[in-house]
């Protein structure tokens, strides 16, 4: 049910790519959003990762709509679709920067894992993340985040945990219940014992308010130390490790970063925009919350929404 291709790409001439967290869609023009734009060599990067799905996808049409097929007409067909890499129209040769930044891509191709290995539930859930795996080796002393909602897997959260109990910095804009229900605020609901432990651990949360312009935060971006930046479809939960398909992109640069620090410490100095929230503020929301909490947390109901999340 929860299979999803959930990478967001964008590519021009093969010359040209832009990565980010934006589904292109009316509603995602209401939510808080951020993409980059890349030339260079990460660019065929994504040239091959989205070679590898488009074939992918189109083997599967082979096996489901060619297998009544009288001859091979069918088959034929669907693979003249597939891309040559010696096809220079789209495969081009890739420009290299010379002012030392670097970019690469990070994908997690959890769809084509599960039907090229026939995962079970829990091979699945523990299967390797490519995106996850780079995030969680990465040292720093201060990160600032954007997280849609506060559900991370357990590698990422014992990743945190780490570093919040060596007293390095962590800051992270997220959704409020308010700005959740523009979809649904379930994700929200079901975080906030996490909210809290993470809160009272020293992470500094603050919560987009929903009376903006732009509804809710759906970026998926981590900026470590003002050097460098990961931006990409991955929310770092259960759902993107276990059953979507994601991509990302490691961006070596000062540069980027501190233009994005810059405007995160803006949104989260502006009380206008977000809040932040204190260890009391989320006790008195899970004293009132405490049975849908109990409901979402249920054993079924909770490996459903870690899935959809």
């Amino acid at each position: 049910m929860t299979h999803s291709l959930h990478e967001k790409i964008f590519l021009v001439d093969g010359e040209v790519a832009i990565i980010g967290g934006r589904n292109v869609s009316d509603s995602s023009f209401n939510g808080k959003d951020l993409e980059v734009k890349m030339q260079g060599e990460v660019v065929g990067q994504i040239q091959d990762h989205f070679k590898i799905m488009f074939d992918f996808l189109l083997d599967m049409k082979v096996k489901s709509q060619c297998m009544m097929s009288e001859d091979d007409s069918c088959e034929k067909s669907l693979n003249n679709l597939k891309f040559s890499s010696d096809n220079l129209d789209f495969f081009p040769k890739q420009t290299v920067f010379e002012d030392g930044e670097e970019a690469r891509l990070l994908s997690h191709e959890a769809v084509l894992h599960h039907f090229q290995k026939k995962m079970n539930r829990e091979e699945r859930l523990q299967q390797r993340d490519d995106i996850l795996d780079t995030v969680i080796n990465i040292p720093f002393k201060t990160l600032k985040a954007y997280q849609y909602f506060m559900m991370p897997t357990e590698r990422f959260k014992n990743y945190l945990n780490e570093n919040l109990d060596k007293g390095n910095k962590i800051e992270i804009i997220t959704n409020s219940l308010e700005s959740g229900k523009f979809s649904s605020n379930s994700g929200y609901i079901y975080a906030l014992p996490d909210t809290l432990d993470f809160v009272e651990r020293g992470m500094a949360v603050y919560q987009w308010e929903r009376n903006q312009k732009l509804h809710y935060v759906h970026e998926k971006v981590l900026i470590f130390d003002n050097e460098q930046v990961i931006i990409g479809s991955h929310n770092f939960v259960t759902g993107s490790t276990g059953v979507s398909n994601e991509i990302a992109v490691q961006i070596k640069s000062k540069n980027l970063a501190e233009k994005l620090t810059i405007v995160f410490d803006e949104e989260k100095n502006n009380a206008s925009i977000t809040k932040k929230v204190e260890s009391s503020f989320l006790k008195l929301e899970m004293n009132e919350l405490k049975k849908k909490i109990k409901f979402f947390r249920g054993r079924i109901i909770k490996g459903v929404l870690r899935e959809i999340y």
